[in-house]
């Protein structure tokens, strides 16, 4: 460690980085937050509300990933912050997938369509899928498929 590091390490607080929430913004988070999207479980599963609501992005942000609409999920914080900006589909499951998948099918995000939502999202996660050592060799779900 740097000479005088440790004196700013005991200064400083530590943080609770599973609490972390960067605040990035999207109609997608508004309207769940106002009520208008029915989703009671984020991405990767975990009851969503409100207050623990984040913008996760599929693409990760650290990665090239962009601020838009297809690139964004609604996540809890904890799981957000658990993924980081490891691979996608370490944390996704074909059932949280398809769960979430099915919320938009009949729901509108101010002025986008859910359908629309949802060609966005899954174009980006069959990008995802390709480029994903976890993921390689194995059948592509059906829900991306499907969009």
């Amino acid at each position: 460690m740097p000479l005088g590091c440790e004196r700013i390490y005991k200064l400083i607080p530590r943080i609770k980085f599973d609490l972390i929430n960067f605040g990035y913004k999207s109609k997608l988070k508004d309207e769940f937050k106002k009520g208008n999207i029915p989703l009671e479980k984020g991405f990767y599963g975990g009851k969503l509300d409100p207050k623990n609501a984040s913008l996760e992005h599929c693409k990760p942000h650290s990665k090239g990933g962009k601020n838009t609409l297809g690139n964004f999920v609604l996540a809890t914080v904890e799981n957000n912050n658990k993924r980081g900006n490891g691979d996608i589909f370490r944390y996704a499951t074909k059932e949280n997938t398809e769960a979430y998948f099915k919320v938009f099918e009949n729901c509108n995000i101010k002025d986008t369509k859910g359908t629309d939502y949802l060609k966005m999202l899954a174009k980006t996660l069959r990008e995802l899928w390709e480029k994903s050592p976890i993921m390689k060799g194995k059948e592509m779900w059906e829900v991306l498929k499907r969009w």
